[in-house]
This record gives C-alpha cells, structure tokens and sequence, in this order.
C-alpha cells in the first residue's frame, strides 16, 4: 500500500502533466470534481476516489469541453464523463503530490467510479463568483 492506499497500475515518478484548478464542477465538505487545465488547453477531470489518514486519492482524466456542459446539464452521466481509456491515480498530502499511477480503466477499482446512471446533482456545484 502507497500511504495507505493500494499500488493500482503503473508507478510514475511524477504526473507527466501540470495541471491548474479551473473551477469545482461537485462540492460537499470538499471537491468531490473539478476541472483542470494543462499548459496546452487540454482539460483535465480530478475525481475524489478515497482517503485514508492524510492521504486522499483522485482519479484524473482527459475530458472535452462539451461533455462537462453535457454532464452539468444533465444529459451525460459522470460515468460517461469519465470513461475513458483510462489516467491517473493521484495521491495527495496537504495538497501535495506524493505518488502517481498511471491506471486503464480495466485496472480502476469500481469503487472509484460512480454508477453508470449517476447524473450530476445541481445541489452539489458550488457557488461560482
């Protein structure tokens, strides 16, 4: 176990990307989704996935535009969202980087994913000023 966590993929030194915080898409005691952008403009989804002791573990992947508009309009569930050839596991302490795992979808325990018919619940996005 990487900080209480399990070794889930392929170990990497470093995520091969970095990303800024752009906004939280779902929000109780703490993001539960939210969007980031790589230097490039590609768009990148941090989902929480699971926290033990100080360590808390997000599940990152690529996403477009229009399916986060999609999703936040109800019309795609968080599933679909997410599904995709895989990405990134990505452990934090105190919002620092502490392990990375590179993961295919096959490999993501599915208690990391939502159902397949979770939609987005509105009373989850937080206030945006």
């Amino acid at each position: 176990m990487a900080n209480g966590l399990p070794k889930i993929g392929r170990r990497l030194d470093s995520l091969p990307v970095r990303l800024a915080w752009v906004r939280d898409l779902e929000f109780f005691e703490g993001a539960i989704l939210s969007e980031h952008q790589a230097p490039n403009g590609d768009v990148y989804l941090m989902k929480w996935c699971a926290q033990t002791g100080g360590t808390t573990r997000w599940l990152a992947t690529q996403a477009e535009a229009g399916a986060i508009s999609a999703y936040l309009d109800g019309k795609r569930s968080m599933f679909d969202l997410l599904n995709t050839d895989g990405g990134f596991l990505v452990d934090q302490v105190d919002n620092q980087i502490v392990a990375v795992w590179s993961v295919g979808l096959a490999e993501i325990p599915e208690a990391y994913l939502p159902t397949r018919n979770a939609m987005h619940d509105p009373t989850l996005r937080p206030v945006q000023l």
